[in-house]
């Protein structure tokens, strides 16, 4: 199996997980999205609404062979403005929790941080696809 195909699965595991997490509370995930002091409040509604839909819609990409390097692209592009948000804040001095899996578990912008940028290895190494490194089947 494709070292790529893992990457991609996991990545459309974490998007879904996220995805669905923020779906089923969009009104606290506006309020984490406003904690930013990114947008106004109501784009930081919308984002909310909109958001979720997005990452489920990645993720399900993402296990599509045919979709999937665009996937993994767009994916990249997302976890580069999550990064941006939190370095962001974190150059602003703001005290928050990311909200990248719901409030059920918060984490703090650098740890959030650092767990975006392994995953945007994984979408690296999703979108780099065909004749990559593969592991070998032992059977």
């Amino acid at each position: 199996m494709k070292l790529s195909t893992i990457a991609a699965w996991l990545l459309a595991a974490l998007f879904a997980l996220a995805g669905g997490l923020k779906l089923s509370d969009p009104a606290a995930f506006a309020v984490d999205i406003g904690n930013y002091r990114l947008v106004p409040v109501p784009a930081a509604a919308a984002l909310a609404l909109w958001l979720p839909w997005f990452e489920l819609t990645l993720a399900g990409a993402l296990l599509l062979p045919r979709w999937r390097r665009e996937a993994a692209v767009l994916t990249g592009g997302l976890l580069l403005v999550f990064c941006v948000a939190l370095l962001s804040v974190m150059w602003r001095g703001i005290d928050l929790e990311c909200g990248c899996f719901g409030r059920e578990n918060p984490v703090a912008p650098a740890w959030a941080l650092a767990r975006n940028c392994a995953l945007l290895v994984l979408a690296a190494l999703a979108a780099r696809g065909q004749g990559w490194v593969t592991l070998k089947d032992t059977r």
